[in-house]
């Protein structure tokens, strides 16, 4: 009964009864993607930026209870 059921979801799926939903995003090989164990400096570490986007921080070597965002003039 349920191999039915699926036969004839996929059936009326083929014959555009029920519309498909593609998604406009494509995969981007070219993405970054940011890998937590491998920082781009020793001692980086992993945090979030003033708008929540993952991004890499070093200690401030004037102020020890302060970190500086890598790439961010």
């Amino acid at each position: 009964m349920i191999g039915a059921f699926i036969e004839s979801m996929d059936e009326m799926i083929a014959i555009g009864f029920f519309p498909s939903i593609k998604s406009e995003s494509q995969f981007d090989p070219k993405a970054i993607v940011i890998d937590g164990n491998n920082p781009p400096i020793a001692g980086a570490r992993l945090g979030k930026d003033q708008f929540g986007n993952p991004a890499w921080f070093v200690q401030d070597p004037e102020n020890e209870t302060k970190y500086l965002q890598l790439g961010k003039n």
